[in-house]
Parts: structure tokens; sequence; C-alpha cells
């Protein structure tokens, strides 16, 4: 059996872990795979480091966590999805992408959050993200423990909320970004 390394994301940070050097031979073995669960379980984030950049590497990774989902936007580009279900291609286009200001810098796509699949009729599990080109310089993505920031919520602020549907202008106030916070919610424009 080969040998798992985890080492934790950060050291300031309470979730995520990194995972260097896991081989596609690694991710058949069972007890590998179940360790890979339970620290994804344990940190809810994890980064593989050192692994063989391919769409290949991206499938075996997924399938640790689950079966494939198929990302739910069909104008969203593909890979060949008769050799990688699932797959979807996220690629910056300086001609089609919104240029916005924040605090006296233009940022190029960027998005102050959002939620994967959180407008599916069922989650998926996990996520795996493969940077194919990495930005020279900014290319920040940022990660929240939602399972964290759920718990500290104080009791009596969750009980007052139950059952009621929360909507927020914060983002339209300070974000002029390209999506429209309109009386149903988010819609992307």
């Amino acid at each position: 059996m080969a040998k798992l390394v985890v080492k934790p994301l950060r050291n300031d940070v309470s979730f995520g872990a990194r995972i260097p050097g896991i081989s596609s031979d690694a991710l058949t073995d069972e007890q590998i795979r179940r360790q890979i669960n339970d620290v994804f379980e344990d940190r809810g984030l994890i980064v593989f480091e050192d692994v063989e950049p391919t769409s290949e590497m991206q499938l075996a990774i997924s399938r640790v966590f689950g079966p494939l989902k198929d990302h739910p936007v069909k104008v969203v580009p593909r890979v060949d999805q008769a050799q990688m279900p699932g797959v979807i291609i996220l690629e910056h286009d300086p001609l089609r992408n919104s240029i916005i200001e924040l605090d006296g810098k233009p940022l190029v796509a960027w998005l102050p959050w959002h939620f994967d699949h959180c407008y599916n009729n069922k989650l998926n599990r996990a996520g795996v993200l493969r940077a194919s080109v990495i930005a020279q310089e900014g290319g920040q993505t940022g990660f929240a423990d939602g399972i964290q920031l759920y718990k500290s919520i104080p009791r009596e602020l969750l009980e007052s909320i139950e059952g009621h549907r929360i909507r927020t202008g914060l983002f339209r106030e300070r974000f002029q970004g390209p999506c429209d916070f309109g009386d149903d919610g988010l819609r992307g424009m």
C-alpha cells in the first residue's frame, strides 16, 4: 500500500489539507481512497500537490469522492464528454470577461463569492479544480469552510431565521460586477 502524506493547508487556518505526490496507481488502493475521503470529511478542502497535470488524473481524483456529476449549465464548454464526462473548461478571455475595479485595482473575471452547484437539485459532494494556466500575478482563489461558518452562527440567530428566506443587497452596493441581484435572488447576466 502507498503511504498517504497529509500536511496542513496553512498553519493559520482551521480547515484544509495538502496531499503531495499522489499517483494514479495509489488512487486504485481502497485504503488510500478511504484515507483521502477521511481527510476531506475532516478538513473540507484538499490541495493535491505535485500530481500529473492531466484531465485523466483530475477524473481519477474526482472519482475518489463518488460518481461524477455534470455541470448543470449546458453552455459551459466541456472537454470531450465521451472520454471525460463531467469535465468542464473555465477559462479567462479578456475580450469576453468583465473587468471591474475594486479598491482602485482592475480585476478580470472576478466574483465576490460563489458556491459551486448550490442551484442544483442535489449538491455534488466535491469539486475537483485544476489550473492548466496559472496567472503570473494575482490569480487568487479564496475558500471558506461553510460548515465552520454555519457552526459559528449563534443558536439564537439560527432559531430566529429558521424557515425564512434571506436575500442581501450587499454585493450590489459594494461590487458593481456583471450580476443582477433582483427580487428573485442572484441571476447571472
